[in-house]
């Protein structure tokens, strides 16, 4: 899917999406759930396991996390336009929960349910569809920029380099003037 067709979808258009797709998906022991409230949307899977430790459950089901964390991971790439923030279960965060119980005190092990579980959220907000890029430059900052351009710019990566920095600068939604010119130029 394209930036500019999922930039259009609706929360609940991305919500139906990822349902139809993943709500109460089974991959092995991984058990998936769509949900959230606008603008909001988490993917997450649970492994519930009993009589054992997190990191013994991992090892015992390291090819079902596999996959689904691999999901979360597709998931994630697809929605990047939205900078989703992905949590997903690793033998070294099953480890640290298990270090945690044994330092206050408590067993790792237990007879009683427990989980471990992955996931991806994002915020869906309207995004940046490929547009153009604009700026914003007053008059003597122009007249500057012309003047670094024809007279001290070594390379055309030196102007390729400039103009990242404005097109940067100018999406904090303000006209860049003078004042700009020596962090544009540095």
């Amino acid at each position: 899917m394209k930036l500019t067709e999922i930039s259009t979808k609706s929360h609940a258009d991305i919500i139906a999406e990822l349902k139809t797709q993943y709500n109460g998906v089974q991959i092995g022991a991984c058990d998936f759930q769509v949900y959230g409230t606008a603008p909001q949307v988490t993917v997450s899977y649970d492994l519930t396991f009993r009589r054992n430790t997190r990191q013994g459950a991992f090892k015992q089901y390291t090819s079902d996390i596999s996959k689904a964390n691999k999901i979360l991971t597709a998931i994630a790439e697809k929605f990047k336009a939205f900078n989703p923030t992905v949590n997903l279960v690793t033998l070294d965060k099953a480890k640290a929960s298990d270090d945690r119980k044994e330092d206050d005190g408590d067993s790792a092990y237990s007879e009683y349910e427990q989980s471990l579980g992955g996931e991806v959220k994002f915020a869906v907000n309207k995004v940046a569809e490929d547009k153009v890029d604009k700026i914003s430059v007053d008059v003597p900052l122009f007249i500057r920029l012309l003047e670094y351009a024809r007279e001290d710019a070594k390379t055309d990566m030196d102007l390729h380099t400039l103009t990242e920095k404005i097109i940067k600068a100018s999406k904090l939604n303000h006209t860049l003037s003078m004042k700009d010119y020596d962090s544009l130029v540095s």
